[in-house]
């Protein structure tokens, strides 16, 4: 269903007495000598809300409500795409590290070996491991000793992070030790 269609869908009362439109939805107010409000968030079919009050007064500090977390929420979804959008600024020989596990803390080290513009290509890198308490460590990569093929064409976000699986992104390493943990 598009855009169009959704709105066309909507249900409006037919006594609706005002009708606030913003950027970020639209909101009719309603119920002769009950005060109700219905509330429709940007192109969506389904309402949002719909409620009866106990008063005008009480009406009106819930839509302020609704209508403050819409803008909340869309200006910080932009703060957000603009930081996704910000360049990158990972460079040559700039080492990366994934934290994962169940039951157990992996890390894994990556190193950057090429730069084209907004992408990076990555090679997996050794690790090395002193155990510091049982079946646990702390964990520090060797740089240039490759273990894996290159990884091409990976897109940095702007706070440098990259997606890597659906459990772990990858986070530029400040050369501190790492905590590890195994299990058998």
């Amino acid at each position: 269903m598009n855009k169009e269609s959704r709105i066309n869908a909507r249900w409006i009362p037919s006594d609706v007495t005002e009708t606030i439109k913003t950027d970020h939805g639209v909101i009719y107010l309603y119920g002769n000598g009950k005060p109700c409000a219905l509330g429709y968030k940007g192109s969506a079919g389904k309402r949002t809300f719909n409620f009866r009050y106990f008063s005008e007064e009480q009406r009106a500090k819930s839509v302020q409500e609704y209508l403050d977390g819409w803008k909340l929420q869309a200006d910080q979804k932009a703060k957000w795409a603009d930081e996704r959008n910000k360049p990158h600024t990972l460079k040559m020989g700039d080492i990366l590290y994934a934290s994962w596990g169940y039951d157990q803390t992996n890390i894994d080290f990556w190193q950057i070996v090429g730069v084209r513009g907004k992408v990076v290509d990555i090679r997996p890198i050794a690790g090395t491991t002193d155990q510091t308490g049982f079946m646990s460590g702390r964990c520090v990569a060797v740089l240039d000793k490759f273990v894996g093929d290159v990884i091409k064409g990976k897109r940095p976000r702007g706070n440098n992070s990259i997606p890597w699986k659906s459990y772990a992104d990858m986070y530029p390493w400040d050369g501190k030790s790492l905590y590890t943990s195994w299990y058998a």
